[in-house]
């Protein structure tokens, strides 16, 4: 079973794929007031990439737009927007999907112990 497959069976519900806008940006099509509270998976060409939580993923998707061109933006988001960015560029498919959960906090650390997802485990520390 893929990690694609996995994480539709645990409940995670596709969320948006970034594209470049005019301004060679990354753009989002999220409205903010759907999105709080919440584990996000990144998959590139369904393959689990990264997992994170947030309490609005409309501010967080705002970081990863941004965050490579922000002079005081932890080196964690720079890496990941560029990651990002690289992906779109290339044509890759690149997926977010979430799960909604009022203990957000522990469920990321237990999927990312499950999962092990390539960018958790080369951004943490």
């Amino acid at each position: 079973m893929t990690d694609y497959q996995k994480l539709r069976e645990l409940g995670f519900q596709y969320l948006d794929s970034p594209y470049f806008c005019e301004k060679d940006r990354l753009k989002f099509n999220i409205k903010r007031e759907e999105h709080v509270n919440l584990v996000y998976a990144i998959l590139i060409d369904q393959k689990l990439k990264y997992i994170g939580r947030t309490k609005d993923f409309n501010v967080r998707v705002h970081t990863y737009r941004n965050a490579k061109y922000w002079c005081n933006a932890f080196t964690s988001n720079k890496v990941k927007t560029d990651r990002l960015e690289n992906a779109v560029r290339r044509g890759r498919q690149v997926e977010f999907y979430c799960i909604y959960s009022d203990n957000y906090d522990t469920l990321e650390e237990e999927l990312i112990s499950r999962f092990n997802p390539t960018w958790n485990k080369y951004l943490c520390c």
